[in-house]
């Protein structure tokens, strides 16, 4: 499975990568107080492969839920993901004090337990077209009784929380 993409984005050539992989996830309700999201964070990057956006604030990358080959879920019943699937761009320092360009999607929740993949498109509102996407790794979602637990933020986690992101840190020392 591929684990980035490439763009054109203004003519300068771009790869798009999945730089945070969601591992796990309880199940969760479908009303928001019931909301249990992913973890860690999916947080995707757009990398410049040579010189840098001078407008990146018209990008978007929406997730959507697929099956574990890569085809899209689809439920007749109801919707199995809740959130927000769309994450704006926001130019910020790694954890490694590196500048990127990140997606966060810290709000997004599936209520059937199971193995599922997202996709990742990126589009930019100046253009209705997909500009590249990609899959995440493989992911599980475990029913409340059988949950292990959430991991501690990771390290990329605190760095774009401490600039302001909207991510969810867990454990007392965040």
């Amino acid at each position: 499975m591929e684990d980035n993409a490439t763009a054109t984005i203004d003519g300068l050539p771009f790869q798009l990568r999945v730089r945070q992989q969601p591992l796990q996830a309880r199940m969760s309700g479908f009303s928001p107080k019931d909301r249990r999201p992913l973890d860690p964070t999916p947080i995707v990057e757009l990398v410049p492969l040579e010189g840098q956006l001078n407008d990146f604030t018209n990008l978007v990358v929406q997730a959507t839920l697929s099956n574990v080959d890569c085809t899209p879920y689809i439920s007749t019943t109801h919707n199995n993901m809740t959130g927000c699937p769309i994450a704006t761009c926001n130019y910020l320092l790694d954890d490694q004090g590196n500048k990127g360009y990140f997606f966060c999607f810290a709000d997004l929740a599936i209520c059937t337990q199971g193995e599922y993949r997202l996709q990742f498109h990126l589009f930019s509102l100046r253009r209705p077209k997909v500009l590249a996407s990609l899959y995440s790794d493989i992911f599980i979602v475990y029913s409340p009784k059988s949950f292990p637990g959430m991991k501690e933020s990771t390290p990329l986690m605190r760095s774009l929380a401490r600039q302001g992101e909207r991510v969810r840190m867990r454990s007392g020392r965040d």
